[in-house]
């Protein structure tokens, strides 16, 4: 284990030099303010923050360190772990935690006024509102620090001067863009462009856009090859929009075919290739693709994932087709999902840039070159459709509504009812009683009025809520009588 201190005048900078020092599996251990002091010279050092790490491979998971008696809550000089992976930790500890450290190792030594203003309503709702959108909690945090120190008086929540900070805040994390759109291929060779990713995330979808905007925006010869040659229909499906937009369709199963085909259309302006749909758990069949791919030479390598999966899931899904070169990232399916925090962490853990955006269903449009504009308003206005700035607070949160079975309707078509020999109460098969019945006592009826017509009643506890009316005015004593039986079940 290496361990070794690191001083800097904010969280940020240090989090940065660990980073460079350590690498991404470093582990902070303990993080302490810094006070201004003279030295033997009597220069003043400036206030910063002591952060002491460690790299270890072997390391164990990350461990919140509180004194005894205040929980969550922190102190100056407190004790906090982070791990600085790929996959931090995401629990409600952890963010406490780490706000509170936050909040104790302030660079500025500033009164009580300027402290509450960094801490301000505005970043409260900015906090809210990512985690809402379901950004890391450690990309948070980054955000929170930075947005901080680089705030000013006028900085209020959907305020132009909130925005454009925001917007070099996600810059200087990381969020890039490439423009492949506008790139001339005149007197050049075909631009080669890849589509790769998992089934159904829109790669064909993806392919069809850019060939209407190819093909009749910028009057240009495009040309399409599928190896997806196993799914059934997928060769079929792309002829016909190759038809539709009157672009040549060729398919090639190996990369000696693959090499023949771009020969035969080495006058084309693009020559687009559909790769088939490949899981993340294949991880010989994404091999295999990467071989043939390879061959190709291309200009562009473009990943194309949907908006609507995981978090998890797309960090995986591009560690799984690194062997293809990856060089861009095609985000689908916008309109499928209401929260895009699952995208900002992809392109934050990635370091890939971003090149189109699509939503909808019609294939000639619905695609968009990416921005970092574009970023910040998928984050900031999830439910924005016409892209302008809205300066309305983060909604609540949504309700969430307990269910109680014995509040909903029953369905006799996917259950059942269950009697006792010798009881009078017939029950619903997931009632505590039913699971009582010995096998050689049980009935079985398939709906109510079959329970009622062999003079069963309905158990008061799982079948009062889908009781007739009809079922209430028995009589009095035949209701004593079943309350007798209850009790002595």
């Amino acid at each position: 284990m290496q361990i070794k201190r690191f001083e800097a005048p904010n969280m940020t900078e240090a989090l940065r030099m660990i980073k460079k020092e350590f690498g991404p599996d470093a582990v902070i251990l303990s993080a302490r303010c810094l006070s201004a002091e003279k030295n033997l010279f009597g220069v003043k050092k400036p206030a910063g923050i002591e952060v002491t790490a460690a790299t270890d491979k072997q390391l164990a998971a990350p461990v919140v360190f509180n004194d005894a008696g205040n929980g969550s809550k922190t102190v100056k000089g407190q004790k906090v772990s982070v791990r600085i992976d790929d996959e931090p930790t995401s629990k409600k500890t952890f963010m406490d935690a780490i706000q509170g450290s936050l909040k104790a190792l302030s660079v500025r030594k500033v009164s009580s006024k300027e402290a509450s203003t960094a801490e301000s309503a505005t970043i409260q709702m900015f906090r809210n509102h990512m985690t809402l959108q379901g950004v890391e909690d450690f990309f948070i945090l980054e955000m929170m620090d930075m947005l901080t120190h680089g705030s000013s008086p006028d900085m209020s929540w959907g305020s132009e001067a909130f925005n454009a900070r925001l917007l070099k805040v996600l810059a200087e994390m990381g969020v890039s863009v490439m423009d492949t759109m506008n790139v001339s291929v005149t007197g050049a060779k075909p631009r080669i462009h890849v589509f790769a990713g998992p089934a159904g995330a829109g790669k064909t979808s993806a392919i069809s856009r850019l060939t209407a905007i190819y093909t009749r925006q910028h009057m240009q010869k495009v040309v399409w090859i599928t190896l997806d040659t196993h799914r059934v229909g997928a060769v079929a499906q792309s002829q016909i929009l190759g038809k539709i937009f009157g672009v040549p369709v060729e398919s090639a199963t190996s990369g000696k075919e693959l090499k023949t085909l771009l020969k035969k259309y080495d006058t084309a302006d693009h020559i687009l290739i559909d790769t088939p749909g490949i899981g993340i758990r294949n991880a010989a069949g994404i091999s295999d693709l990467s071989q043939i791919v390879k061959q190709a030479a291309a200009n562009s390598v473009y990943l194309v994932v949907s908006a609507a999966t995981k978090s998890k899931d797309l960090v995986q899904i591009v560690k799984a087709y690194k062997s293809l070169m990856i060089n861009s990232i095609i985000v689908t399916k916008l309109d499928e999902s209401v929260a895009y925090g699952n995208v900002f962490n992809l392109l934050l853990r990635s370091k890939l840039p971003v090149s189109f955006f699509t939503r909808g269903q019609a294939v000639h449009q619905g695609m968009e070159n990416a921005s970092t504009e574009k970023v910040l308003d998928m984050l900031l206005y999830p439910d924005n459709e016409s892209g302008e700035p809205q300066n309305n607070p983060p909604g609540k949160p949504a309700e969430v509504i307990p269910y109680h079975r014995n509040s909903m309707p029953y369905s006799p078509v996917r259950n059942h009812f269950v009697a006792n020999a010798k009881s009078v109460h017939f029950h619903r098969s997931d009632c505590a009683w039913a699971k009582r019945i010995k096998p050689e006592n049980r009935i079985v009826f398939e709906t109510i009025e079959e329970a009622t017509s062999r003079n069963y009643s309905p158990c008061k506890t799982c079948c009062r809520d889908v009781l007739k009316s009809s079922y209430s005015e028995k009589p009095e004593a035949n209701q004593v009588e079943h309350q007798h039986a209850c009790r002595a079940r």
